[in-house]
């Protein structure tokens, strides 16, 4: 996790070794799955309120003096605890829905503290576990907005991908210091950004 403050002025803060590389272990050890991609799609069928243990598992309803929901999870793959389950039992896609939802709120919460720290309100992620994923940033964005209680906002690279690339070409002096390639890293840069707006996923 990196805080800027301006051009040239950054520091690494922090960092989690819980993101991509762990969805995909942990998705290819419990699920089978070959690909990143597999694991991805296997998600969007699944429904992680039959492994999660939920608030309302727990209190039969909200717990409105903490200002948790019936539906906020209060224990990722909790359920498999007082289930008498095995692996086989449970649907890969069940399983893999609750995995990126553990991951995704794990990051917000890291992410926002670290913000936190150092009196942030805009937190940008990008990396290989989102790549545009719209249930993962919809995961992430409702994290910061709770945790933050509204203010702090999460923020997402459009064109991630390219994100080393143009930091490479914007290092070369030679480059630069040219006009036309200064524009054209201007302009790259601008629209690398887009805000998280509301996902109507379910």
């Amino acid at each position: 996790m990196i805080k800027v403050e301006r051009d040239n002025k950054f520091e690494r803060v922090s960092g989690t070794s819980v993101g991509g590389g762990t969805f995909w272990g942990l998705g290819k050890l419990l699920t089978k799955c070959k690909s990143f991609d597999e694991l991805l799609e296997l998600s969007h069928k699944g429904n992680n309120k039959v492994v999660d243990m939920l608030v309302g598992d727990i209190y039969g309803t909200d717990y409105s003096k903490i200002g948790l929901a019936s539906t906020a999870i209060a224990s990722s793959f909790g359920k498999a605890i007082s289930q008498n389950k095995e692996l086989n039992d449970y649907r890969p896609e069940d399983i893999s829905r609750s995995l990126l939802r553990m991951i995704s709120n794990n990051i917000a919460q890291i992410a926002y503290l670290n913000a936190l720290r150092f009196g942030l309100k805009r937190i940008f992620f990008g990396g290989f576990f989102i790549r545009g994923h719209a249930y993962t940033m919809d995961t992430i964005s409702e994290g910061v907005e709770f945790w933050s209680k509204g203010e702090a906002k999460a923020l997402f690279l459009r064109h991630e991908g390219f994100l080393g690339a143009l930091g490479a070409l914007m290092n070369r002096d030679d480059l630069t210091t040219d006009l036309l390639s200064h524009r054209f890293t201007q302009q790259g840069t601008e629209d690398l950004f887009r805000s998280s707006t509301p996902f109507s996923v379910q």
